[in-house]
């Protein structure tokens, strides 16, 4: 009889063990880029982490068009992109790519090679990250390994913080 109830026990702890496990995000549980896809504004190229640029730090901002915080975290890291040095910026919705065609037309994102915007027509970025409000900013180093990320606006100077203490 002990043995029996020594047994339980301990599945039972092996089973909240597990239990606890899975409410890890995502991303913390590989801490890499993940493999994603991206349809671009032309509505037929395709975009994915095989398309990133080798050896420079990557940062994936989930967004949303209509979204007053989104246009002023844009506003924010356009007009001091250059103090972001070789940072891949990937702006990722799930919004209709003519919302998405108006966005890059309004805030002039042809005129920055480093910032790439498409639709997750996958609707992947928002269960991989748990996001609870936009912008959502997630940045890898140049090792493609996560280094921070931010919930709402994070400043230029929080970015240009995380990519330093990372080495980037």
């Amino acid at each position: 009889m002990k043995i029996i109830t020594l047994a339980l026990s301990v599945f039972c702890l092996f089973g909240r063990a597990q239990a606890q496990q899975d409410t890890l995000p995502p991303y913390l549980k590989s801490k890499t880029v993940p493999a994603f896809r991206l349809l671009l504004s032309d509505s037929s190229t395709q975009f994915t982490q095989r398309n990133l640029e080798a050896g420079k730090p990557v940062m994936f901002m989930l967004f949303n068009p209509d979204c007053e915080h989104c246009q002023l975290q844009t506003r924010s890291i356009t007009s001091r992109i250059k103090e972001l040095g070789d940072l891949q910026i990937i702006m990722t919705t799930y919004r209709p790519i003519d919302k998405i065609r108006s966005f890059r037309q309004v805030f002039q994102l042809d005129q920055y090679p480093s910032i790439v915007t498409g639709r997750d027509s996958d609707y992947f970025f928002a269960p991989f990250f748990r996001v609870k409000s936009i912008p959502f900013l997630a940045i890898y180093g140049s090792d493609r390994r996560l280094i921070s990320v931010y919930e709402g606006n994070g400043s230029v100077e929080r970015i240009k913080e995380a990519l330093k203490k990372a080495g980037q």
